[in-house]
């Protein structure tokens, strides 16, 4: 079995969209009911690549070969390499665990409600899943009424936010989130979703059918919900079926789901339509009929959905659908603006909350005034106790960059919570002494205490190198003018 063998369809066929080549070969070793088969392709690979070359993308559907095949494989010469990465991907997958723990125990112990997704709900669903899925990132659904709660108990146990914005910017923007990454010591990370399939309001009635139909376990000693296989199904086709196939451990989770569970047709269905992913859901099954042989059942009402679609859309949906080692500089482009048009429009139907985040945009200048106080990453804006109402601020303050192309992230504070961010670009890499003014109207309400003026990281990462340091790093600052004032009231006529 050669590369060569495994071609797909020709564009806009919906095989045109599936895995192939070398990502073809990895997850017929990881996936096919043939363990001949399977192990025919396991070897190919082997034969024709060198595992130490490999993306971390193939490394994890690696680690499911080698937990599958074992000693079938093993007169290889790449075997033992092929064990010893085995054993280096699940170390880590446990030390994440072991991080996670304290803090998801005292989330239960509080009463909060946790459902795992994705790879997390398969390794508590299947022990064995320990040593043949990456799970360095863990994926939980509380319910939108416990995410404060949530947040708080991870901030207790220092978890930072991975986008570099401060717990009270967080917290204002949180209900308007689908999902927010925190980051914890060497390996902790967890993704904390307040929904399991939306943004804002949209699809309540499916968020709230996904707990009634949830089941209880165990995940170590800390009791969990896992969804129905039906919503395994669904969560992992809506979320990772566009994404390019940064990784292809969802196609495995499927089949895996499939392959082990008792699934109601009717249901799964229903979650399907319901979501709108008729066409992503063809793409993946049919590869897994077509390709892999698995016994897929029938979806009729899928073909009917997808009659209904038009040709545009079916076109966007296979260009986001298609691996990314595939990509062709021509399909880079027509993805791209394939995904920001759908971007746009998700943006203009998804409903905000009160608490959206409000950001105010900065103007750079040269610096040629003395700074007004001293430099640093934090500094009091104002002492005054200020009345509730609505303020019209102009804050100027200087910086000193250094000539990389970044984003400048500031934030307004308060003793209790984020009045708004602060943001600028600096596309032209600007170098030397600046000013940057930021201007525009500021909502505050009762109990706002002083104002804080903090300077935070465009994005938090875990050993970033030199490089990252200067393009992600909060930028010391000095404040040199704050003018805040009030808007009158106008009286009804």
């Amino acid at each position: 079995m050669t590369f060569e063998a495994h071609r797909v369809g020709k564009f806009p066929d919906s095989s045109w969209a599936w895995p192939q080549g070398g990502n073809h070969l990895l997850l017929e070793a990881a996936i096919s009911p043939d363990l001949a088969r399977a192990e025919h392709a396991a070897r190919d690979w082997l034969t024709h690549n060198d595992i130490d070359d490999a993306s971390f993308h193939e490394n994890r559907l690696q680690l499911a070969i080698a937990a599958r095949l074992g000693k079938s494989i093993q007169d290889l010469p790449e075997f033992p390499r092929l064990a010893g990465l085995q054993r280096m991907l699940w170390t880590k997958s446990r030390m994440a665990y072991r991080e996670a723990l304290p803090a998801l125990k005292e989330m239960a112990s509080a009463g909060i409600s946790i459902m795992l997704l994705k790879g997390a709900a398969r390794v508590a669903a299947d022990s064995a899943a320990q040593k043949s899925r990456v799970s360095h990132d863990i994926d939980i659904l509380v319910k939108p009424e416990d995410a404060h709660q949530a947040l708080d108990i991870l901030t207790k146990h220092n978890w930072e936010t991975s986008t570099g914005e401060s717990t009270f910017a967080l917290k204002k923007r949180l209900l308007d989130a689908r999902s927010i990454n925190m980051f914890y010591g060497h390996f902790g990370d967890i993704d904390l979703h307040l929904r399991a399939f939306s943004h804002g309001q949209e699809n309540n009635e499916l968020e709230h059918e996904i707990w009634e139909s949830a089941q209880k376990h165990m995940l170590f000693d800390v009791p969990v919900f896992l969804p129905c296989p039906e919503d395994r199904l669904a969560t992992s086709i809506w979320s990772s079926a566009l994404d390019g196939h940064t990784h292809s451990d969802w196609i495995v989770d499927c089949a895996h789901v499939l392959m082990t569970e008792n699934i109601d047709v009717n249901t799964l269905q229903e979650r399907l339509l319901s979501l709108k992913i008729s066409y992503q859901s063809k793409i993946l099954f049919d590869y897994l009929r077509i390709k892999l042989n698995l016994p897929i059942p029938t979806l009729p009402a899928l073909e009917n959905a997808i009659s209904q679609l038009s040709y545009t859309r079916r076109l966007s949906i296979l260009l986001q659908a298609k691996p990314r080692a595939h990509w062709s500089r021509s399909v880079t482009i027509a993805r791209g603006m394939s995904k920001q048009i759908m971007l746009l429009n998700h943006k203009k139907l998804s409903p905000k909350t009160l608490g959206a985040m409000h950001v105010l945009k900065g103007s750079f200048s040269r610096d040629s005034a003395r700074t007004g106080s001293a430099v640093g990453l934090s500094a009091i804006a104002s002492t005054e106790r200020l009345e509730a109402g609505e303020y019209e601020i102009d804050l100027t303050i200087a910086l000193k960059l250094m000539g990389w192309r970044r984003r400048l992230e500031y934030e307004l504070n308060s003793d209790n919570f984020n009045i708004c961010r602060l943001r600028s670009r600096d596309l032209f890499r600007r170098k030397g002494m600046y000013q940057l003014r930021f201007k525009g109207r500021i909502v505050l309400t009762a109990g706002v205490g002083r104002l804080w003026l903090e300077a935070r990281p465009a994005q938090n990462l875990r050993g970033p190198s030199a490089e990252e340091e200067n393009r992600y790093n909060a930028i010391p600052f000095s404040l040199n003018r704050l003018k805040i004032r009030k808007f009158p009231k106008i009286k009804d006529c």
